[in-house]
């Protein structure tokens, strides 16, 4: 008895188990964002929008703002529907705008954990970098969220014009701290946003004069001049 074709693809159905539905393996949407610097201060989220929609169909505009006046804190994330808008948006690098002349830096959007530490490039390191911090943070609630990896020295939160500019370092007696922090799934919240941690392997933020160590047990606070960065010091025994 001859085989059609037609029985092969009935005699395949019949071997799937009932209740069985196969779909094709999902592929993965492509990202259509791009990040802009220097979004002028007084622009609002509708002022974004309307500069980059005679590049194309804007999706999302995500410029996070300050909690206090609510203006844009000077960057955004700018999502099209597609590639041909991303790419107009792209030629717009080093465009004037503003009232004051701010000079737009854009550029393809990172994706998450995209540009984070390789392991082998944190080896000794014990310097954290945490990012997406409330505003009105303090260094002691970090503490308390990180002092269960490891013994913590320093945690310092950058500020400008005396507000927290929405990160921190955190510095590790130990470099066994820092990985340990690394690895923490899911990665910790602090009044209910999910912070962003990455190794700093770099030489961190500058300071003038140097820094103090090794002040014992306790907390200094230092004004450094221009930068206005507070500066908070402490030993904190590990967990």
């Amino acid at each position: 008895m001859s085989v059609t074709s037609k029985d092969m693809k009935w005699s395949r159905q019949a071997l799937r188990p009932a209740g069985l539905h196969v779909h094709p393996k999902p592929v993965a949407a492509e990202d259509f964002t791009v990040f802009v610097d220097g979004v002028p201060y007084d622009w609002s989220i509708e002022r974004v929008t309307e500069f980059f929609s005679k590049c194309g169909p804007v999706r999302e505009v995500r410029a996070p703002t300050w909690q206090d006046s609510g203006r844009l804190r000077g960057y955004a994330h700018v999502a099209f529907e597609g590639a041909a808008g991303k790419e107009k948006a792209l030629k717009l690098d080093k465009a004037k705008v503003g009232k004051k002349g701010r000079y737009l830096k854009i550029e393809p959007a990172k994706k998450p954990n995209e540009g984070k530490a390789a392991a082998g490039d944190i080896e000794g390191k014990r310097r954290l970098f945490v990012k997406n911090l409330p505003y009105d943070a303090a260094e002691d609630d970090i503490a308390k969220l990180f002092s269960k990896c490891g013994k913590v020295l320093e945690i310092r939160i950058p500020h400008t014009s005396g507000r927290s500019k929405g990160f921190a370092y955190v510095e590790f007696a130990k470099a066994q701290g820092l990985r340990t922090a690394m690895e923490l799934d899911p990665a910790p919240s602090l009044q209910g946003r999910k912070l962003l941690l990455d190794a700093d392997v770099g030489s961190g933020p500058a300071e003038p004069g140097g820094l103090n160590v090794g002040l014992g047990i306790g907390e200094r606070h230092r004004n450094l001049g221009s930068s206005k960065a507070a500066c908070f010091v402490m030993e904190i025994a590990s967990c």
